[in-house]
């Protein structure tokens, strides 16, 4: 059996050698990064600018899904849609058809009307004072509660 120096021996001797390879393998990398330039383009994001940034990996994705829905944007919006009915209608979040837009080169329309009411067609339920109202003119109607 071998003694604790010869152990201690052998470990330091084994750790000197795995320093010279790493120091080989980290100065061949030095040399492959310092011949060959980066391919990757470097990218940052404008500030306030939303969509994809260019030569993001996304911005394929983002194009395609852009042709999916270009034809119902372009109806609704026609339409006078704002985003936020847009977005209902087509069933996306109203972020992203802001984006969409943006891309087309679309300027979105005032929010009124329809947009303001959520998009509902029917009439509003009746307020507190109109079931008053209701109820003077009628005082006997009753409900099938029982």
């Amino acid at each position: 059996m071998k003694t604790r120096e010869e152990i201690i021996k052998a470990l330091s001797e084994t750790l000197a050698t795995v320093a010279q390879v790493e120091k080989q393998v980290l100065d061949l990398l030095k040399d492959v990064v310092a011949n060959e330039p980066s391919k990757e383009p470097i990218v940052s994001k404008p500030i306030g600018k939303r969509g994809p940034l260019p030569g993001a990996k996304y911005s394929v994705s983002f194009q395609r899904r852009l042709l999916l829905y270009e034809d119902d944007l372009r109806r609704l919006h026609a339409e006078g849609l704002h985003i936020t009915g847009i977005a209902r209608e087509i069933g996306i979040h109203r972020d992203t058809v802001s984006c969409y837009l943006k891309e087309m080169g679309i300027t979105p329309n005032r929010a009124r009307g329809k947009n303001l009411l959520g998009g509902r067609v029917g009439a509003l339920a009746p307020t507190e004072k109109e079931q008053n109202e209701n109820l003077k003119q009628n005082p006997w109607e009753t409900t099938d509660d029982s």
